[in-house]
C-alpha cells in the first residue's frame, strides 16, 4: 500500500490495533502478553455455557443478515461478555446500495398482515422492501428493503428507521446508523 492508502484506511478504521479478551481456555493475565499460558500442553475439553434462545415475540420484526448472525453466534459459543455498539450500525461507500435484512416472525394461529415503512435521511431514496407483507399462521419470512445512499459526502452519522406494523400496533422498530465514507464494507 502506498501512502495515501495507508492514511486513508487509519482514517476510516483508526490507528494502532487493540486485543479484547472474549473468551480463553488458557490461564493467563487479563493485561498479559496475548500469548501468555500457551504451551504444547493439551487442553482439556471444556462444554460452551450457552444462554438460552431468547425466542422473538409471537409477531416481530427484527434486523437479520449479519447483525443477527453474529449475536446468535455469540450467544451459541459463550462469548456474550465482548464489547458490543449500542445500536446496530455500519459503514458504506457514498452512492452504495443499503441492503437491510428483515425476518418478519408470525407465530399466531392466524395470518397476519405486516406492514414496513422507512424513514430515510435527506438524499437517500428507496429502492424496494417497504410495503404490505401477508404471513401465514405460524411461518417466518425474509424481506429485504433496498436503499440506496446518497453520492454527496455526509460529515456525521446518520440514523435509517424502519418501523412494522401489524393490526394498528407496532410490532417492531430498527434503528440503524450508517456512516458514509470512502470505503466502507461491501454487503453482497
Amino acid at each position: 500500500m502506498d501512502e495515501k492508502q495507508v492514511a486513508e484506511q487509519e482514517k476510516n478504521w483508526g490507528g494502532e490495533g487493540s486485543f479484547t479478551l472474549g473468551k480463553s481456555l488458557v490461564a493467563g493475565n487479563m493485561t498479559g502478553d496475548v500469548f501468555e499460558g500457551i504451551s504444547a500442553a493439551r487442553i482439556p475439553f471444556t462444554p460452551v455455557t450457552r444462554e438460552a434462545y431468547q425466542q422473538p415475540a409471537a409477531l416481530s420484526v427484527e434486523l437479520g443478515g449479519p447483525w443477527a448472525f453474529y449475536e446468535r453466534f455469540r450467544r451459541a459459543h459463550g462469548i456474550t461478555k465482548l464489547p458490543k455498539p449500542a445500536g446496530p450500525e455500519i459503514g458504506i461507500k457514498r452512492g452504495a446500495v443499503l441492503t437491510l435484512p428483515l425476518e418478519l416472525h408470525n407465530h399466531t394461529d392466524t395470518a397476519k398482515a405486516i406492514t414496513i415503512a422507512v424513514k430515510l435521511p435527506d438524499g437517500w431514496t428507496m429502492q424496494t422492501g417497504a410495503g404490505n407483507y401477508s404471513l401465514e399462521p405460524q411461518s417466518d419470512y425474509f424481506a429485504q428493503v433496498l436503499l440506496e445512499s446518497p453520492k454527496a459526502e455526509a460529515k456525521t452519522v446518520e440514523q435509517i428507521e424502519c418501523r412494522a406494523e401489524a393490526d394498528g400496533k407496532t410490532v417492531g422498530e430498527i434503528k440503524l446508523s450508517v456512516r458514509l465514507v470512502n470505503g466502507g464494507l461491501p454487503q453482497n
